[in-house]
């Protein structure tokens, strides 16, 4: 069987959208339960998740992660297959059966093409067919919260870590890939995602966030669990900092070395080498923006890392009325 675990708070009529895709997906062509697991919603989210057949959960603790509701639907399935979404997602017709044949080769999930679509004021603002680029199938570079999982895989890497606000999807890869597990990805539509993200936050907004505290915590848990190499591997943003961090102390120490104004010039003159040729190589790659992300974690880094605070693992089944 197969366990359809979503996670979501106030997603309204999306939480509809969302459990009604797996249902003409999936009903009687595969056994499966869709598991809904909300983070507080102040609004119907778990009404409607209801009438559509899920079973529903809501962690005891109110500061809620990603991780910590997919870490309870993974405790709450029944299935041997966990198939994790979020709410703002409708899964694909076809993806889950690629999935499994795909898993049956040896692989401990699988993932596919995820398309996106940008909305602001309830309007259509752009669009991206194919967000991590898979033309054909791989082992996956990366994933993200779409992401289907055999259940005894999950388990042997430790499961999701409730305890990292963002980043989770990265830190759980970076487990998976130490014990040798691989998640495959299909040139094959998995999901739409409908992204609201511009119309919550401004620049500063999207700038000066706690989202980007994630990084480090996810840093942090990896050097915990042995998984750091990994997690450099297998994640961009963290890549890229430990390259604007080995840049800066290089800079720092030639400036030392030649010391006084000379020292200073020859500081700025070697970060700015470092600088063009990270954006030249990022550029070429189509990650140019990446470099402000990069220069950003240079303190959100640190921050995350010190930030990282545990979560009670604690919920309950949601006894509402249909």
């Amino acid at each position: 069987m197969v366990s359809v675990i979503v996670i979501g708070k106030d997603e309204g009529e999306g939480i509809s959208r969302c459990l009604q895709s797996v249902r003409a997906a999936l009903e009687g062509a595969l056994p499966y339960e869709m598991i809904y697991v909300d983070s507080h919603s102040r609004d119907d989210s778990l009404t409607r998740a209801q009438a559509l057949g899920a079973r529903c959960f809501v962690p005891a603790d109110a500061r809620t992660t990603p991780a910590l509701g997919r870490w309870v639907g993974m405790q709450a399935a029944l299935g041997e297959t966990l198939l994790f979404l979020d709410g703002d997602m409708t899964l694909s017709p076809g993806f889950v059966q690629a999935g499994l044949a795909a898993m049956d080769r040896g692989y401990a999930g699988a993932c596919g093409i995820r398309r996106d679509v940008y909305v602001k004021d309830g309007r259509v603002v752009g669009e991206c067919e194919n967000y991590f680029g898979c033309r054909a199938a791989r082992t996956a570079p990366e994933f993200g919260g779409a992401v289907m999982l055999q259940r005894d895989a999950l388990l042997e890497a430790g499961g999701w870590n409730p305890d990292v606000e963002t980043c989770e999807e990265a830190e759980l890869h970076a487990r998976l890939r130490r014990r040798g597990l691989s998640v495959v990805e299909l040139p094959v539509p998995m999901i739409t995602h409908t992204d609201r993200v511009r119309d919550a936050r401004g620049f500063f907004g999207t700038v000066f966030t706690r989202r980007r505290l994630g990084q480090g915590q996810a840093l942090r848990c990896a050097l915990r669990a042995g998984s750091a190499g990994q997690l450099l591997l297998c994640d961009r943003p963290t890549r890229l900092w430990a390259l604007q961090a080995l840049c800066l102390i290089a800079s720092v120490l030639l400036g030392l070395l030649v010391g006084g104004l000379a020292g200073l010039a020859a500081f700025a003159a070697a970060e700015a080498l470092c600088q063009a040729a990270m954006l030249l190589a990022l550029r070429r790659q189509g990650h140019a923006r990446s470099l402000v992300s990069a220069w950003l974690l240079l303190v959100y880094m640190p921050a995350g890392m010190a930030s990282l605070q545990k979560r009670g693992t604690g919920f309950a089944q949601w006894e509402g009325t249909a």
